[in-house]
């Protein structure tokens, strides 16, 4: 095994050397923001590394002449607009301009970044490998906090490293896309090896591990998806689907499953529905442009939070966001920043369809497994869907990345059609 993991590595290395400034810098970028080496070793934290990536990056695409913008990016940028004018109109300008207004653009740049920089299929390949080696060091931390908890339950779940994935609930979700994404990749490349299933076997178990309901049943509904499509309904694909479904739920611990049977009547069930029903509230109140960008939590306590039931009032003193990202946009950007939303949303599964288009009509079998990829990527598409409504997420990586990796790749794509043309 350590012999062929070596031989892995050693063609992984000598595949990077090649590559040029645009994809070590890519390459960078997903290191210092999954890794995070710098806070690993506080003497690297003397520079805005994630920025300095993405600066370097785009320079070097600029000057190589590998800029790309695509529609993808049209509706990125118009979502910022619509933050920005909702920030403007806002009931809490103040606090709305002062509560990371620019990190739109932010992921803007860094979809901009990526499409510019990986612009072949060598380079994608590399890429994702260095995006799941990344994040199998999260995966294999919550595992291995719910073995020597002896798989037991804890309210807390578990945190991830600081930053966006620090609470557990945002944990969970990456982990649940990791696990699709991941498992699409690896099961359809022939040349992988058996271990490297521990990467979405060591994610299902942080999804178990950290106790979030949303993602846990974002993650059974992503499963189910990709057997029942991907076997087309066959017998064979239903009986693995149903059994991943029942392992999952036999490794289940007790105490999570008696939170499951209570959802709708526990506290936190309660508050949830306290919060989306006051969002809706608040979409009816300001349905263009909404209440204001990153304006709930001030709106719900100032105009609903006096009205809420007795028994409810501690919950309610917190000043907590929708926990629902339908109803974040709806009620902060008002229906028309929840058009461009998913609209966003939705181009996910047209930017997939055109790579697997791509692939099909090329019909090299070695290209097989990018358009398994790009199903992968649309099964972590529902999976955020899903496990989106029980979070606010709209400003955090989850479909900003989908989007830059699904462009990406239908870039590479049409790049080697055009070469294999030119030949």
């Amino acid at each position: 095994m350590f012999k062929t993991l070596k031989t892995d590595f050693l063609d992984f290395y000598k595949e990077c050397r090649e590559q040029d400034f645009g994809f070590y810098c890519v390459a960078a970028y997903l290191i210092f923001s999954y890794v995070r080496p710098q806070e690993i070793f506080p003497a690297l934290n003397i520079l805005p590394w994630t920025q300095l990536c993405i600066m370097c990056g785009l320079v070097f695409a600029i000057v190589k002449s590998t800029f790309k913008i695509g529609f993808a990016h049209v509706l990125v940028f118009i979502y910022f607009l619509i933050c920005m004018l909702s920030a403007y109109f806002s009931v809490y300008p103040e606090f709305s301009f002062r509560s990371g207004w620019d990190m739109v653009l932010i992921w803007l740049l860094e979809m901009i970044f990526i499409a510019s920089c990986i612009n072949n299929l060598t380079k994608f390949r590399l890429m994702i490998i260095i995006f799941f080696l990344a994040l199998f060091k999260i995966s294999f931390f919550g595992a291995r906090e719910w073995i020597k908890r002896g798989f037991g339950f804890r309210d807390y779940g578990i945190s991830g490293p600081s930053g966006f994935f620090q609470n557990s609930g945002e944990l969970s979700l990456l982990m649940a896309m990791l696990a699709v994404m991941s498992f699409a990749f690896i099961c359809e490349n022939k040349e992988t090896r058996k271990i490297y299933y521990l990467l979405p076997i060591t994610a299902l178990m942080t999804v178990i591990a950290a106790s979030s309901r949303g993602s846990q049943l974002a993650l059974v509904v992503g499963v189910v998806f990709y057997f029942l499509i991907k076997g087309r309904l066959s017998f064979k694909y239903v009986m693995y689907g149903v059994l991943v479904a029942c392992i999952g739920y036999w490794a289940l611990p007790e105490k999570q499953k008696e939170r499951f049977s209570s959802s709708g009547e526990d506290n936190t069930s309660r508050a949830r529905i306290m919060y989306w029903s006051s969002g809706i509230e608040m979409v009816k109140e300001s349905p263009f442009l909404g209440i204001g960008f990153r304006a709930f939590p001030e709106y719900f306590q100032d105009h609903f939070a006096p009205y809420v039931p007795e028994d409810m009032e501690r919950i309610a003193k917190k000043r907590e966001v929708a926990h629902n990202t339908i109803i974040e946009v709806s009620s902060e950007n008002g229906l028309i920043g929840l058009t461009i939303y998913m609209w966003m949303y939705f181009y996910i599964f047209k930017l997939n369809r055109e790579s697997k288009k791509i692939v099909e009509k090329l019909g090299r079998p070695d290209l097989c497994v990018w358009r398994d990829t790009a199903f992968g990527f649309n099964v972590a598409n529902i999976v955020f869907f899903i496990g989106a409504l029980f979070m606010s997420v709209s400003l955090y990586p989850y479909i900003y990345i989908l989007l830059a990796f699904s462009f990406s790749l239908k870039n590479s794509l049409e790049n080697e059609m055009k070469m294999l043309s030119r030949r």
